[in-house]
């Protein structure tokens, strides 16, 4: 959502009623960190903020993707979760949920919030909605849907026909249920798209 903005009106309330500054003042050098790269010293600041009782969706987002970045996928998932809490229509917390579930191999969980992302999101165009549909795939696919799988990369191909990686997956797909002659498009497709990659 409209995180940062949101965060920035309270903290000037808050300055009006003379509240909590220094709080303010670690989420602000939280967010520096995080556009500089130094994702740990990010974290330290988004807790100190939390814990001067700084609690936004955003900084629970932000700090999840610290910990998403830094490939530390189950506190992720605890400030995603968290961020959802306290807007249930953030459609990135949902999606970089999803992400840090596939990479703990939690398929079904994962399916559900990338389902999340798709009803919230609902912008055709968009590149998260597009991505949530190819992620959503690729769970299936990690579970042997291999037809759910297909339905969804075939979304994806409808809404970006250069989407590759799409391409190669529905083969896959279509190769594990004995659809060779339509894999072996699929394939050369992800092949011509994706010379580089493969």
């Amino acid at each position: 959502g409209n995180g940062m903005e949101q965060d920035y009106s309270k903290a000037i309330e808050l300055e009006e009623m003379g509240g909590n500054t220094f709080g303010f003042t670690y989420l602000s050098r939280a967010n520096v960190k995080y556009h500089i790269e130094n994702y740990i010293g990010a974290i330290e600041d988004y807790s100190k903020a939390i814990e001067l009782d700084i609690i936004f969706n955003s900084t629970f987002y932000n700090r999840g993707l610290c910990y998403y970045i830094l490939n530390k996928y189950e506190n992720a998932i605890l400030d995603f979760t968290k961020a959802i809490k306290l807007d249930p229509a953030d459609e990135l917390s949902y999606y970089y949920l999803g992400l840090s579930k596939c990479y703990l191999n939690e398929y079904i969980n994962a399916i559900l919030d990338f389902t999340k992302v798709i009803e919230l999101n609902g912008v055709i165009d968009s590149a998260i909605y597009v991505d949530a549909y190819y992620h959503r795939g690729r769970a299936k696919f990690e579970i042997k849907d291999f037809q759910g799988g297909i339905t969804d990369f075939s979304k994806v191909i409808e809404l970006d026909e250069n989407y590759g990686e799409a391409y190669g997956y529905r083969g896959e797909s279509k190769s594990r249920i004995g659809d060779f002659k339509g894999a072996i498009v699929d394939l050369t497709d992800a092949i011509w798209l994706n010379p580089n990659k493969l």
